[in-house]
């Protein structure tokens, strides 16, 4: 009777990313397989192999080893619109050589939301929200903002939501929406920063929330005074890509 052992299942550092690798061995035959590294997609990206990597394998045994591969999705934000992650894919790569071993590995493939700017009440910094009765039924401006390579325009206005991060609660939708350049997008090197530059030359998509129904839809009134918070925006271009975009509040 033929013995077989799947002797270990590795993790390599390869480009920077894990990989994973398998030996197989039987009465001499020593069969590999190494995984590419984890990949990372964008909506409109390919995920075939020839954009995500392509695993390889040696035998010991003469004769071709054939490699092939089978996807499976893993759905960590399906049911989150505001996570970035759309959806992972899980490719297990198969390679059989000429004495019919078999050895797998698994790779992961990562399909990204888009990652755009927002700038919550333009110009103002911080970003308070006024949770009290006291605050009457005034609007809260929130602009998507655009730059070089990101044109509001490709944007579709109807598709626009705002939630708490990690979809605690939400969506609210906005009452209106409008183009003007209104601010420039803030450097993203801390978690809630903000800043109070103006326009920039790139036209934004200036939404108009009202404000009732961001404390009543995103339970601002249940947060602590004078704590901050992350929102998320959540959009959809006219090409049918996911994106979200987000800023924080302080509850006031």
């Amino acid at each position: 009777m033929n013995t077989t052992a799947l002797l270990s299942i590795l993790s390599v550092l390869l480009l920077g990313e894990v990989a994973d690798a398998a030996i197989f061995r039987d009465r001499g035959t020593t069969l590999t397989i190494e995984c590419p590294p984890t990949g990372k997609v964008f909506c409109g990206t390919p995920t075939t192999p020839d954009f995500t990597g392509e695993a390889t394998a040696t035998s010991n045994c003469p004769g071709q080893v054939v490699i092939t591969y089978t996807d499976a999705p893993a759905l960590p934000g399906a049911n989150c619109l505001a996570r970035r992650f759309n959806n992972v894919i899980l490719r297990t790569w198969t390679a059989t050589d000429a004495c019919g071993n078999t050895a797998s590995c698994t790779q992961t493939i990562d399909v990204v939301r888009q990652d755009w700017s927002l700038d919550i009440k333009p110009t103002s910094c911080p970003n308070p929200i006024q949770v009290g009765s006291n605050g009457g039924n005034a609007a809260v401006m929130i602009a998507l903002l655009g730059k070089a390579t990101q044109n509001v325009l490709d944007v579709d206005p109807a598709s626009v939501a705002i939630w708490r991060e990690d979809c605690l609660a939400g969506p609210v939708y906005p009452v209106s929406y409008g183009y003007e350049d209104v601010a420039a997008p803030w450097q993203r090197d801390v978690r809630c920063g903000c800043t109070t530059q103006g326009p920039d030359g790139f036209v934004d998509l200036r939404l108009r929330f009202e404000r009732a129904q961001l404390v009543q839809g995103l339970g601002l009134a249940n947060l602590p005074q004078g704590s901050t918070h992350r929102l998320v925006l959540t959009a959809r271009t006219f090409s049918g890509c996911e994106l979200v975009a987000s800023d924080c509040v302080r509850i006031q």
